[in-house]
This record gives structure tokens, C-alpha cells and sequence, in this order.
């Protein structure tokens, strides 16, 4: 999918979002088999995060924000799509946590009030 520089909020985030998945080998979770998805794994990770990221309260204004550029993604495939990733992006949450175990102070690790 191609965002224009119009909507480039997404496409920053995109930028920072790839390269971490390929590290961590979770962009080969696409489907191989079936229909192709209308929204890529890598878009709806960006736009929930862009959702969290900015506070905003639904996904129905965030899609209703995008709905140019989505073009033919209805609602519920985009609620759907930002759902099935949720599970990637805590798979990534994971791994990063266990990567920064072994450099973390250990107090710190754990309660980050210090």
C-alpha cells in the first residue's frame, strides 16, 4: 500500500516499524496459503499505532481518517486486520523485552517508577 506524503505520520512510523519485524523475523507471519489480505501485517501494526500513539479513543475515526487512502478496505476488514495484529505487536513487545533483559539494571527491569 502506498501512503502519500500527505499521510506521512503512517509512513515515519512504517519506517521505524519494518526493519524490527524483519530482525525479529515476525514479517514471514503473513499467510501463505488463501486469500491475500487487503491491509499488509506491516500498515496495521503502523496504524494502531499511530491510533495509540496519538490518543485517539476508536478505530472508526482512524479509518474514517484514512479512508481515502485505505480506498476499497472496508471497516470491519480494517477493525479485523488491526486486531489479528495485536498479537504480532505483543509477540514484538516480547522480544524486545527479552533482548533488553541482559543490559537492564534489574530493579529498573521490573519497576520503572525508579
Amino acid at each position: 500500500m502506498s501512503i502519500p506524503s500527505l499521510f506521512h505520520p503512517i509512513e515515519l512510523i512504517k519506517r521505524k516499524v519494518t526493519p524490527l519485524l524483519k530482525f525479529f523475523k515476525l514479517d514471514s507471519l503473513q499467510a501463505k496459503v488463501g486469500r491475500p489480505t487487503e491491509l499488509a501485517n506491516e500498515d496495521a501494526i503502523c496504524f494502531g499505532l499511530y491510533k495509540q500513539r496519538n490518543g485517539i479513543p476508536t478505530k472508526k475515526s482512524v479509518w474514517k481518517t484514512f479512508q481515502p487512502v485505505l480506498g476499497n478496505v472496508s471497516y470491519k476488514v480494517f477493525v479485523e486486520s488491526l486486531n489479528r495484529c495485536a498479537k504480532i505487536i505483543l509477540a514484538l513487545l516480547v522480544c524486545i523485552l527479552k533482548v533488553s533483559r541482559t543490559s537492564q539494571h534489574p530493579v529498573k527491569h521490573l519497576d520503572s517508577t525508579a
